[in-house]
């Protein structure tokens, strides 16, 4: 169509338009949340199509050029939005590896989860007592509970799912 529009077809043209935009509104709607900055955009980039459709080489793939002009008018519009963003800055004196470094207390786990750990077998207790709770990797826990480590995760993806589904039947917690 484009070479149809190219050589002055204005209802091929329009055509090419409407179904450039359709396509056009669905790629970016994957990268942008806003409603007005899709439709912004997405007039934009029509824009650029067609100033530039006289570049067209009709003996091309079509595609190809139109998703570089898709590229480029998402890549602008996606700095202009990331511009004017501030990021939090970073406290140098903190000591940020404490905070991520310790595992959750028990105190701090939802009393829903404690129960369901409750009601596991005593060895898939303490394997998600040990990998959850203590933070022990699966080789420090494998050592720990005497267990080898594929036995190990195994009893631990047995544990979960056990948990998994004493919780959903109990409707203690948003179980995903």
């Amino acid at each position: 169509m484009m070479t149809l529009a190219q050589a002055g077809d204005s209802s091929a043209y329009e055509r090419l338009l409407k179904e450039i935009s359709a396509y056009v509104k669905a790629l970016v709607r994957k990268k942008l949340m806003d409603l007005a900055q899709v439709d912004d955009l997405n007039q934009d980039i029509l824009l650029a199509i067609h100033k530039a459709r006289h570049t067209y080489d009709s003996t091309r793939p079509f595609m190809p050029w139109l998703h570089a002009i898709i590229r480029f008018r998402l890549t602008d519009q996606l700095r202009k939005i990331y511009r004017g963003k501030r990021f939090e800055e970073l406290d140098l004196d903190r000591d940020y590896h404490e905070t991520f470094s310790e595992g959750p207390a028990k105190e701090d786990i939802d009393a829903s989860l404690l129960d369901a750990l409750h009601h596991l077998p005593d060895k898939q207790r303490q394997v998600v007592e040990l990998l959850k709770l203590e933070g022990f990797s699966v080789k420090e826990a494998a050592v720990k509970t005497g267990m080898s480590e594929s036995a190990l995760k195994v009893s631990a993806h047995r544990a979960y799912k056990a948990m998994r589904v004493w919780l959903l039947k109990s409707g203690g917690s948003d179980a995903r």
